[in-house]
Formats: C-alpha cells, sequence, structure tokens
C-alpha cells in the first residue's frame, strides 16, 4: 500500500518512518466520476468520503480534517465555486482540485485565483488522479508545494 510517509525523530535520534493516510473528499454530482476517482485514490491507501454536492462537501469537513478534495463546479445547491470559497477560507491548508468539463478560461483563471491548486477537465484518467495524489503526498510530506 502506498503512503505518505513523515519522518520523525525517536528519542535516540534515529530516524523513522511514520505512515499517514490522506484524508479526501470527492464532491461530484455524477456518481460514476465520484467512483472512477474514489477507486484509484483508495487504490494509492488513502481514505476516500464521497459527496453528492457542495453542501455534502463542506457538511463532511465540518466533522473530518480533510488534507485533499476533487471539486466539481456544477452541482446542486452550492455549487463548486462557492464550496472552493467557503473551503478556501474556513480550510486554507486543504488542498482543492477542481475536476469539470466546463472548458471556459476565464472560469479556470478565477477558481485559480480563488483557491484551486489545479483544474482538471473531465474525462480525467488515471494518469490525473495519480499525478495530483503524488503531488499531495509530496506537499504534505513536506517535500515541497504543488503547483498552480
Amino acid at each position: 500500500m502506498a503512503l505518505l510517509r513523515r519522518v520523525s525523530l525517536n528519542r535516540e535520534g534515529a530516524k523513522r518512518m511514520v505512515e499517514r493516510k490522506l484524508q479526501v473528499i470527492i464532491a461530484d454530482n455524477e456518481p460514476v466520476v465520484r467512483e472512477l476517482v474514489d477507486r484509484h485514490v483508495s487504490e494509492r491507501g488513502h481514505a476516500v468520503h464521497q459527496a453528492a454536492t457542495g453542501a455534502d462537501c463542506l457538511k463532511l469537513m465540518r466533522n473530518k480534517a480533510c488534507d485533499l478534495v476533487f471539486l466539481d463546479l456544477v452541482m446542486p445547491g452550492i455549487d463548486g465555486e462557492t464550496a472552493l470559497e467557503v473551503i478556501h477560507r474556513r480550510y486554507p491548508d486543504t488542498i482543492v482540485v477542481v475536476v469539470s468539463s466546463l472548458d471556459d478560461d476565464q472560469v479556470i483563471d478565477k477558481i485559480l485565483k480563488q483557491g484551486a491548486h489545479a483544474y482538471l477537465r473531465k474525462p480525467v484518467t488515471r494518469e490525473h488522479i495519480e499525478d495530483v495524489i503524488r503531488r499531495v503526498e509530496r506537499q504534505k510530506d513536506g517535500g515541497g508545494t504543488t503547483e498552480r
């Protein structure tokens, strides 16, 4: 199982590896998309929680610390853009990757300026998802920042 590893020092000063799963939320109104992303993230050993709406996503975040959110823009009720604003304001350490079929450069620029770390255009591939997860693992492990 590929897990995020953190290096810490024990009493004797020797390095030891501590495994830590990422907490990931997938917020998308399309069950097929949620299941696809869930499968690829889970295969890497991380904990995954699904939300069908922006409101469900925010409710999950109130109850559970979250490292990464895959967020669709077009959802019923609270849309992804509104959810992104709330997440960025309330949970600034959470990495948000927008996954959407919208192909509008102005919208993409706007959400990146609002705090999204990346934008993935649907349909997403296993390689896209794994690339995001590897970047987040490195960032959470102190190995740098994700690229915007």
